[in-house]
């Protein structure tokens, strides 16, 4: 008996494992101290023995994972916006500009035995706990389709006197499904800004003074929630901004004085606005 949940023990670890090591195909990381990686042979599936350095601050993803090893590929250099020098501030005029500043850099710091920028073709391999002891996520810039599940904590609705609104804030927990775009920036945090469009059917509060008399004693009643607007994300942190309105169906809708009627919802906070966001392709190397 011992021996069979031992067994099983270490299969569901050997299946986590393989899960986490997963989990990082296809995306970026970089470096955070130098580190040794082995030139690899991809079609043959073997390294070649030659050993080189990627200096620290050094951008690259991992494409695959082979007899325990993870396969890594730089970023190119080539048709691409991405490089792994700072170029920024200067007019490039083309792709061998890139590589004459890079090898310009390159000479000036005299390091033979660190990666160079145009062996942007070729792979490497490294082993996973040197890989973990030196290297952050990174995340590259980029438009992407975006989706989730929002919540809008607050909403604040635009009174009118003469036709018997006045201002309202409201809070409530209203859950609904969002979609959009999602720009995310260069950066070793997952930061990025959302332009989203929400539909919930959510609750909202009607009383005597918002129908008029209809609803003698304050109570909620279902609604059909539409909001669209800009929210910006780093890591759970989000603050955000979206316009939208509620539409009560039936007789109480003709009541309720904010039918239809907009209102701003506003948020800061951590998880406030996304409880689930996630993309097409979240985190995942975007130069080829």
């Amino acid at each position: 008996m011992k021996k069979v949940v031992f067994s099983l023990a270490m299969a569901t670890a050997t299946i986590a494992i393989k899960a986490q090591d997963n989990n990082l195909i296809k995306r970026n990381f970089i470096t955070s101290a130098d580190m040794v990686v082995t030139f690899y042979d991809y079609v043959k599936e073997k390294e070649d023995g030659r050993k080189v350095i990627f200096p620290t601050g050094w951008k690259f993803r991992v494409v695959d994972i082979k007899d325990n090893k993870l396969i890594l590929k730089q970023w190119t250099t080539k048709n691409s916006p991405f490089t792994n020098q700072n170029l920024s501030g200067t007019k490039l005029d083309s792709v061998n500009n890139i590589y004459q500043r890079i090898e310009s850099f390159n000479q000036q710091i005299n390091r033979p035995n660190y990666a160079s920028p145009k062996d942007d073709e070729k792979f490497y391999s490294i082993d996973l706990d040197d890989f973990n002891a030196k290297v952050d996520p990174y995340y590259a810039k980029g438009w992407d389709f975006t989706f989730g599940v929002m919540t809008i904590p607050i909403k604040l609705r635009k009174g009118n006197e003469d036709k018997g609104r006045f201002f309202n804030y409201e809070e409530k927990f209203n859950i609904g499904i969002c979609t959009g775009l999602k720009y995310s920036f260069n950066s070793r945090k997952n930061r990025s800004l959302n332009f989203l469009i929400n539909t919930s059917i959510s609750n909202v509060q009607v009383d005597s003074l918002s129908t008029k008399g209809f609803v003698e004693k304050g109570s909620s009643t279902g609604a059909f929630t539409f909001a669209s607007g800009v929210v910006f994300q780093q890591d759970s942190f989000n603050i955000g901004l979206l316009l939208g309105w509620d539409k009560v169906p039936g007789v109480m809708g003709r009541h309720w004085g904010y039918d239809s009627k907009p209102w701003v919802g506003v948020g800061i906070g951590f998880s406030i606005f996304s409880v689930d966001m996630g993309s097409s392709d979240t985190g995942k190397n975007k130069p080829n």
